[in-house]
């Protein structure tokens, strides 16, 4: 299978691989030209999804025996976070910067989490740490670890005594 100098398997435009018929690709493993730049597709989460719908369609079509439909999706924009309340974006060619460009580069980012229970429970942790000033998961992680710490550091037969700094006022 041919590949670009970036090791990325060639695809057609209807995401098979070049000189195949019953191959499909997309993702960032395989370079998938897109319609409007005539450049590869970025390779991130957002544009191998869009490979693997399109992708789908066609082996599905493929197999009814209809015709195949290019890959024609033209993307959204970029946006990227400069830190909290900071950020910069384009969405569909309209530019965007500050708080607004954050905003809207929160919602997609959440909005494309790989499932539904991942994206509620950032959602919870933002809003935790609009509350509380921390990071819930963090938080948790730590205490977490703590406590594995501890747990550590007695044995079946309570005869481990941990170093000086590390001893405890109270059993």
């Amino acid at each position: 299978m041919q590949r670009d100098n970036l090791n990325r398997l060639w695809t057609n435009r209807y995401l098979q691989m070049t000189g195949c018929t019953n191959i499909w690709g997309g993702g960032d493993a395989c370079h998938v030209t897109h319609c409007k730049t005539m450049l590869p597709c970025a390779p991130n989460a957002l544009w191998a999804m869009k490979h693997g719908v399109y992708a789908g369609r066609n082996i599905a079509n493929a197999i009814k025996q209809k015709p195949l439909r290019p890959f024609t999706y033209k993307g959204l924009g970029q946006c990227a976070s400069l830190g909290i309340g900071k950020g910069m974006g384009e969405l569909y060619g309209i530019e965007f910067t500050g708080w607004i460009a954050w905003i809207i580069r929160w919602f997609f980012f959440n909005y494309y989490m790989p499932s539904r229970k991942v994206m509620l429970r950032e959602v919870a942790d933002w809003i935790y740490l609009l509350f509380s000033g921390k990071r819930k998961d963090l938080f948790m992680q730590k205490k977490r670890a703590k406590t594995v710490i501890e747990s550590r550091l007695v044995t079946s037969m309570n005869l481990y005594h941990p170093p000086y700094h590390m001893a405890k006022t109270s059993h």
